[in-house]
């Protein structure tokens, strides 16, 4: 796939998939005010650390560092490429 049409499929993913609907199937989040937070999935944990903004459109893990959108967070949780997810 050409680079143009690589980021051109990214940004229409962006903008149409709601990260927490494709994050909460995956890992067990509650709304904690305007945002949602549960255990990071990408390291052990007891203490939520993982936290899902759905305003911005992003995650973040204050325990481990990774963050990033939804794409980012399907590279992860998968082990993908960036154009693999």
């Amino acid at each position: 796939m050409a680079v143009t049409s690589l980021i051109s499929a990214a940004e229409e993913i962006r903008s149409r998939c709601n990260i927490v609907d494709v994050v909460s199937p995956l890992v067990t989040v509650k709304r904690a005010g305007s945002n949602y937070k549960g255990c990071c999935p990408f390291h052990k944990e007891k203490t939520p650390s993982f936290v899902v903004s759905e305003k911005k459109q992003i995650f973040t893990c204050f325990g481990c560092g990774k963050s990033g959108d939804v794409i980012k967070f399907i590279q992860e949780y998968y082990n993908l490429s960036f154009p693999d997810a």
